[in-house]
């Protein structure tokens, strides 16, 4: 009787793994990180913060091509576990992303959600409409783009086995 249980245990472990969340960044690159400064903190001791790795994310506002490196500006929300950015929360402001190359606007585009690993490097002060406003850079070392059928966290998701979500 026993034996007829092995072949049921390692299904339903497989099964189990087959609902686990990948996280977008493993830990080495999380390595270091630290996912506890708040935008606020940025804003405010900027020159004290810089350098630091940070985790943030949010939905793209917009991406500009450079000859050099793209800008990609944010609108940053906190971000759960999974850093994933969290649209039940209110948002947090912006904060504009530096990518060493070309990243494809049409991909990046605005409504888009991402999360970035990099170092702060700063504020800018920039005209928003007719309004000054300061928000942190960021040099990004790596970028995770949310699929579009995953999205952000909005609420509770319960999944059941594989393919069925209630």
């Amino acid at each position: 009787m026993t034996v007829m249980r092995i072949p049921g245990l390692a299904l339903f472990a497989l099964l189990l793994t087959a609902c686990a969340v990948t996280p977008p960044f493993d830990s080495a690159k999380l390595s270091g990180a630290d996912r506890t400064l708040s935008y606020q903190q940025a804003v405010t001791d900027s020159a004290a913060l810089r350098g630091g790795r940070i985790v943030w994310g949010g939905s793209i506002i917009e991406t500009r091509n450079l000859s050099q490196y793209t800008e990609v500006v944010v609108l940053a929300y906190p971000l759960d576990a999974q850093t994933r950015p969290l649209t039940s929360s209110s948002a947090l402001g912006r904060f504009a992303l530096i990518w060493p190359g070309y990243l494809e606007s049409a991909d990046y585009a605005p409504g888009r959600w991402l999360s970035v690993i990099g170092d702060l490097d700063g504020l800018r002060d920039e005209l928003v409409g007719e309004s000054r406003h300061s928000y942190p850079v960021i040099q990004a070392q790596y970028l995770y783009l949310w699929p579009l059928e995953t999205g952000p966290a909005v609420s509770p998701r319960f999944h059941i086995g594989v393919g069925v979500r209630l």
